[in-house]
């Protein structure tokens, strides 16, 4: 699909465009400063922010209610999740509700795949749809959530 709508450029967010290239020219030290027992605390906070946090509290408890915890073990899930700095939960949450509210209409869809796959795993961060970072608008799609806040 190739409409206007979908080509129209939007501001750039330079916050977000300093913070990941200062994060991945950082990371070309990472040869100077290389030792195994940093990569395995490398992996262990990957495989915990990431699968623990991101997949499992933000995505399958937080996102679509999957399973139920106690509520302590949920705001742990919620605090490791923001470790990953994929955002915080009402950011997440509220996000990945959209998306799937609005899937077939790309204009609302903030990573639509239909934009291509580089839009759809990071340019969306870089040039954000006005409102991308406004909790107000992500509160409508994780009340429960903004409740809590």
């Amino acid at each position: 699909m190739t409409s206007t709508v979908l080509m129209r450029r939007r501001a750039i967010n330079w916050t977000n465009v300093v913070f990941f290239s200062a994060f991945h020219a950082i990371a070309l030290l990472a040869p100077w400063f290389f030792s195994w027992q940093a990569l395995g605390v490398a992996l262990a906070l990957h495989w915990l922010c990431g699968s623990i946090g991101i997949c499992l509290g933000y995505h399958r408890l937080l996102s679509h209610r999957s399973f139920r915890v106690p509520r302590w073990l949920e705001y742990g899930f919620a605090t490791v999740g923001a470790l990953a700095l994929q955002g915080g939960p009402v950011f997440w949450v509220g996000g990945h509700r959209q998306h799937h509210a609005f899937t077939e209409d790309t204009e609302k869809d903030p990573y639509s795949s239909e934009r291509g796959f580089w839009w759809s795993h990071i340019v969306w961060l870089l040039q954000p749809q006005p409102q991308s970072f406004d909790f107000k608008f992500y509160s409508k799609y994780a009340p429960d959530l903004a409740r809590q806040g």
